[in-house]
Formats: structure tokens, C-alpha cells, sequence
């Protein structure tokens, strides 16, 4: 996979544990620059950058618990993955979202965490192939889980307010969106899970 770009990243958007639906494979469309074979979506054309774009058909109503579930497959790709509001074709505007970022110049990689366009994680470590990410809202709540590959257990990264717009009480349905920077790069077997 080409790297020309100092950073990249992933954002993911991730899931919780019981009491909701059985998980379904995330079913993709408003595709821009990328395209889906089985339950993998790959960017297929356009230069390096956050410019290759697709969301989930399935939604998590309004006023409803649910979660994304996203699993690493690389740890040098760059992409945005979460839950979102509204479909604005740029994974920095998507409002509950992971942010991947990797280093070429010295392999180095980290997650952020980002909510309501604000930074409240800035690196909360490294992740490794098989580690699971989720986002899930329960309530009023929006939580940033992980599950490294070696564990059994989640654990949380961080927890917020789950109002949009900001402090409005309003729990709009919510989508999985993402944006992949480099051509040829996937994301594999996201899952999406509500309470029925």
C-alpha cells in the first residue's frame, strides 16, 4: 500500500454488549471513490486523502440504544469510522468517531477520539490487528469501548453526552459512516446492532 502522506487514519465506529438485536454486517451505500465485495469495503479510486466516503443502510432509530462494532485488519492504514447524524461525505465532520493515525516515517500509530467535532482523546494508545473498537450509545450517553486482541473483556476509553445537536436532549437516528486516505485500503466485517 503506497504512504505518502505523513498521517494517516481510521475512525471506526464500534459496539456494546447485550440486551440489543443480533449484530448484522454493516450493508454500505453512498459510495464516493470506494465500492463493497461481500462485507469489505475498499477504496477504489481518488489520490491520497479523506476524500473516499460510504455509510451504513442500516440506521439505530431515534431515541434508541445501539452500537458499531469495527475489528483492526491493519495497522498502517488511514480512515475514520463512527456514528453519525447526517451524511456530509467527509469523515471529519461524522459526530462520534475513532480516528486511526499512522506514521510512516516511524510506524508509529494511535486511536483519537472524537466527539461533536471536538478532540476529548488525543492518543489513547496503539492498536494491533484483531483489536475491536465500538461506539455505543445507551440513554443519553455516547461510549468509546475497546477490546484488545488478547482480552475478553471491554473497557472503556471514554464516555460523553450523546445530545445532538450539543445539549438539545435529542437522540436522532444514528449511522455508521467512514472515510478512507488510502486507495486500496479496506474496511472488513463492521457490524451494526440495536435494540429491537
Amino acid at each position: 500500500m503506497r504512504k505518502s502522506a505523513l498521517f494517516g487514519t481510521v475512525v471506526c465506529v464500534l459496539a456494546f454488549l447485550g440486551g440489543y438485536g443480533q449484530e448484522e454486517d454493516i450493508t454500505w451505500t453512498g459510495f464516493d471513490n470506494t465500492a463493497q465485495e461481500g462485507t469489505t469495503l475498499s477504496k477504489v479510486s481518488g489520490v491520497d486523502g479523506f476524500n473516499a466516503d460510504a455509510r451504513s443502510e442500516q440506521e439505530i432509530p431515534e431515541n434508541t440504544d445501539g452500537y458499531v462494532l469495527y475489528e483492526v485488519s491493519s495497522t498502517d492504514d488511514s480512515q475514520m469510522f463512527g456514528l453519525t447524524s447526517e451524511d456530509v461525505n467527509t469523515g471529519g465532520a461524522i459526530d462520534f468517531r475513532m480516528y486511526f493515525t499512522y506514521d510512516p516515517y516511524d510506524a508509529s500509530n494511535y486511536v483519537q477520539i472524537r466527539s461533536k467535532g471536538t478532540n476529548v482523546v488525543a492518543n489513547s494508545g496503539r492498536y494491533y490487528v484483531g483489536d475491536k473498537y465500538r461506539i455505543r450509545r445507551s440513554g443519553s450517553t455516547i461510549y468509546f469501548e475497546r477490546k484488545p486482541y488478547d482480552m475478553t473483556d471491554w473497557t472503556e476509553i471514554y464516555s460523553g453526552n450523546a445530545d445532538l445537536p450539543n445539549g438539545s436532549g435529542q437522540h436522532p437516528a444514528l449511522f455508521a459512516d467512514c472515510s478512507i486516505y488510502y486507495q486500496g485500503s479496506t474496511i472488513s466485517n463492521a457490524k451494526i446492532s440495536f435494540v429491537p
